[in-house]
């Protein structure tokens, strides 16, 4: 698997890129964001491993530019503790993961693993034929999309669809945030509530805007999630 690591400081830069090649990643470089702008336009990458702040430029600024032009790979951010602003809005914009430094180097590898697994393994993010169909909403399995009850297709990322067919196979039962990150992710992250809170709320924003009113994305306190249909 191609990957596209975007970091400002050289020693991890290096460091870093290096402990992935080993492991067996084909793994390029980027210290700017213009650079990295640069490298995505002439190389497709599967994974981009990004830090937030760059000496040019927010990375968030790549996130939100990646989506919109249809990058469909997983993007992880690398982001400080005091930066949990900054998180929620790349989890909006699109990232898929993020990690908070300082960090291990084996715990980058283990979320670039799990994400290579979720992207190359038939697992939950994966094409199937058949529909799922709760109230006015219409999950196209075969090709991965949502629509309403007339056929109008809802735009929704990869990470959204993943969610929806989990809560939509399991509705109307109570689907908790380990069993989430479990399915998603592939790995119950510890941290990464965050990430599922944010794509919970994109759905819901989403289902709106679309006009969706028999099916609703409860939260259960202390429980997780449940998707039932409103008669």
């Amino acid at each position: 698997m191609r990957i596209l690591y975007v970091e400002d400081e050289l020693w991890h830069r290096t460091s870093v890129s290096e402990y992935l090649q080993v492991a067996g990643y084909d793994v390029e470089t980027a210290g700017t964001l213009s650079d990295a702008f640069n490298a995505i336009r002439i190389t497709d990458y599967r994974l981009i491993l990004l830090d937030i702040g760059l000496p040019d430029g927010n990375g968030l600024k790549l996130v939100a530019e990646l989506r919109r032009n249809g990058y469909t790979g997983w993007i992880i951010l690398l982001t400080a503790h005091s930066d949990s602003q900054s998180v929620i809005l790349g989890l909006e914009a699109g990232a898929d993961d993020y990690v908070v430094k300082p960090f291990r180097i084996r715990e980058i590898k283990a979320r670039i693993d799990a994400a290579s697994r979720r992207m190359e393994v038939p697992g939950v993010i994966q094409r199937s034929h058949g529909h799922i169909e709760i109230g006015d909403l219409v999950l196209d399995r075969e090709f991965q999309r949502l629509v309403n009850d007339s056929g109008i297709p809802i735009i929704i990322s990869r990470m959204e669809y993943a969610v929806l067919l989990t809560l939509m196979l399991r509705s109307p039962q109570i689907v908790t945030k380990v069993e989430l990150k479990t399915e998603v992710w592939g790995n119950p992250y510890a941290d990464s509530d965050a990430m599922v809170h944010s794509l919970i709320h994109r759905i819901r924003r989403k289902l709106e805007d679309a006009q969706i009113e028999k099916v609703l994305i409860e939260s259960v306190y202390d429980k997780g999630y449940r998707l039932r249909h409103i008669s």
